[in-house]
């Protein structure tokens, strides 16, 4: 069984930031970066400079902006499909 990498580890968002442009980059507790393009996520890419520091992590898996009505999930910014790896850990 493979116990390295970042299989077994539930992400965490720490923080965040726009520091690289066109990018949103996710700062995960276990120490990761995720550098995701703005966009694919056209409701963040509209938001200013002022806009994208008023943001909210709920429960470290739920991003949140003031200016946007849209609740971003990590799963999302992952790209991972909830029921194929629920499946894929069945076996386990």
């Amino acid at each position: 069984m493979k116990t390295a990498g970042f299989r077994k580890v539930q992400p965490v968002i720490d923080h965040i930031s726009f520091r690289k442009e066109g990018f949103l980059s996710l700062f995960l507790e276990d120490g990761r970066i995720l550098y995701i393009p703005l966009e694919c996520f056209p409701g963040i890419a509209q938001l200013n400079t002022t806009q994208r520091k008023q943001y909210h992590i709920a429960d470290g898996d739920v991003l949140m902006f003031d200016g946007d009505n849209e609740v971003y999930h990590i799963q999302e910014f992952l790209g991972t499909n909830l029921r194929q790896q629920s499946l894929y850990t069945q076996g386990e």
